[in-house]
């Protein structure tokens, strides 16, 4: 049995540069996709193992994401600057934030 760490490939330095870093941007203008066929990103795996429900998983999460967004305004607690939060991870079965991220939703006035 042979099993391929995704993780280590995904933060691998000599493919990303900050690779550990939460830096979405890094993907603006870039080339590679997620949907498995760049192998330096393989968040859903690739090939003929593809996660077979990364279909409608996606399109699942842009509807989600897309309500909370539309719906509610988004605050850090106690006023916290997000550039003042702590993205350290902890790495256990598997990889999680070592203190939870905690966001206030503030429902939008309707029109």
């Amino acid at each position: 049995m042979i099993l391929v760490n995704a993780w280590a490939i995904q933060v691998d330095p000599n493919n990303w540069k900050e690779a550990v870093v939460f830096k979405p941007e890094r993907f603006l203008d870039s080339k590679i996709d997620f949907r498995g066929t760049h192998f330096e990103f393989i968040p859903f795996s690739a090939g003929q193992r593809m996660c077979p429900g990364f279909n409608m998983g996606f399109r699942n999460i842009q509807l989600v994401v897309a309500c909370l967004v539309h719906y509610f305004d988004w605050s850090l607690p106690n006023g916290l600057a997000p550039n003042k939060l702590d993205t350290n991870d902890k790495f256990v079965t598997t990889l999680k934030r070592e203190k939870p991220l905690c966001l206030i939703p503030t429902p939008r006035k309707k029109w």
